[in-house]
């Protein structure tokens, strides 16, 4: 108890969930400020951004201070679950799209509340699959009609990997991180609901339209898919087993 109220208290020693929406809140207010540099009205998304990371920071330092004992003992709980803001593009690289309709933004809405709901109160294997099934279907959806939707594909795959993960650092404590890892999930299965990623995706559409590529510039990539792909059927089994 006292480890978890030091840990609540002041930052931990790692780099957690916290620290990410610090780094998160850095980048959007310069590159808000660049944009409007350039001539670019961005300060609506931007500031609306930059107002959920704000209020999500003490949410983010309670998970970090459940999975402080952890990363203690050398498990990595939340630390391994979020990227480095390191190596983003130039907030000016270019891109290409065509304007964003409302039967898209519905589309996409559709596919966020289809992951939702099948993954309500289920175990990490049902909101890893459903995540990788969700990314293919949103994948297809922007080829489809040339447009992006970079906030909403974040956002579910940072839940994606925060469920595999979760399995491996649950089979690596011996269970000790089910609480941690369950918070973790289902807040991020929480922002999908409330964040409403594709409202972000819509207002950023016109800039892409215009070559600019707001919060595509702006958010790290993020190896879920690549990591669970990366795996054979029976290792993936085998982690599911001891996982859950």
């Amino acid at each position: 108890m006292f480890a978890f109220l030091a840990a609540l208290l002041c930052p931990p020693p790692f780099h957690g969930f916290e620290a990410h929406l610090r780094e998160a809140i850095d980048i959007n207010s310069e590159r808000m400020v660049l944009h409007a540099a350039s001539g670019r009205d961005v300060r609506t998304l931007y500031r609306a951004l930059i107002t959920a990371e704000k209020a999500l920071r003490p949410v983010a330092r309670s998970i970090d201070a459940l999975a402080a004992p952890f990363v203690a003992d050398g498990i990595p709980v939340v630390e391994a679950d979020f990227v480095s803001m390191d190596g983003l593009p130039t907030y000016d690289a270019p891109t290409t799209a065509a304007p964003m309709t409302a039967a898209e933004r519905n589309a996409a809405q559709d596919i966020v509340a289809d992951l939702v709901w099948a993954t309500a109160f289920q175990d990490l294997d049902t909101v890893t699959v459903h995540a990788d099934e969700a990314l293919a279907a949103l994948a297809a959806l922007e080829a489809r009609a040339g447009v992006w939707f970079p906030m909403t594909r974040h956002v579910i795959e940072s839940t994606g990997l925060a469920a595999l993960h979760g399995m491996q650092h649950n089979c690596d404590s011996d269970g000790g991180t089910r609480t941690v890892v369950d918070v973790l999930v289902k807040s991020q299965l929480l922002g999908l609901t409330t964040l409403d990623a594709t409202w972000f995706d819509e207002v950023a559409n016109p800039h892409h339209v215009a070559g600019v590529g707001v919060l595509i510039n702006d958010l790290p990539a993020i190896p879920f898919e690549a990591e669970l792909h990366a795996m054979t059927a029976g290792e993936y089994q085998a982690l599911v087993r001891c996982g859950n």
